[in-house]
């Protein structure tokens, strides 16, 4: 692997860690570095494997985008969130993406429900998802929609890209 090979991963990986660090202190994912970060893995895409790696890139980024844009739109994942799933898509050009997703997911999911333990909320969540079954529960839709809790999600992004990554260049002999 050369050096070219590293710079989407290791720009992932900087995106990732600046998102996080932003998401944590702020609230927020910059539209200047999602947007920033995605023009540069087409234009690099472009100058390496010219039309057809900026086209490999759109359409990762599109792919890596598509189930987090599904989630905003059900008020489930922020739209920094798909956005750094897009400018990630766009940078790595590969299904890793999608291996980065679905770690994500994993960690997000353990982490929330580690954060339902530690608050002591875990039944009253269980009991919640299981409110939206019984369809003859009086208010069971304000009864969900006031018990929402809401996690950062870019550090299990960023915990996602460090394992993905990490194995995928353990497994071409890098390490």
């Amino acid at each position: 692997m050369n050096m070219l090979q590293l710079l989407p991963i290791s720009t992932t990986l900087a995106i990732a860690l600046i998102a996080t660090y932003t998401d944590l202190k702020k609230g927020t994912i910059s539209n200047y570095l999602t947007l920033s970060a995605a023009i540069f893995g087409v234009v690099f895409s472009l100058s390496i494997d010219g039309i057809g790696g900026a086209a490999a890139s759109l359409s990762w980024a599109l792919a890596g985008a598509l189930v987090p844009a599904i989630l905003f739109k059900f008020n489930a994942m922020g739209g920094g969130d798909v956005k750094l799933f897009f400018a990630m898509g766009a940078l790595l050009k590969n299904s890793s993406i999608i291996e980065i997703e679905m770690t994500a997911f994993i960690i997000g999911a353990i982490y929330g429900i580690a954060l339902f333990i530690a608050n002591g909320v875990l039944l009253k969540k269980i009991r919640a998802v299981a409110a939206v079954h019984k369809p003859f529960v009086k208010n069971r839709v304000e009864f969900i929609e006031n018990d929402k809790t809401e996690i950062k999600f870019a550090p299990s992004i960023l915990g996602a890209v460090v394992i993905v990554q990490t194995l995928n260049l353990f497994n071409q002999g890098i390490f």
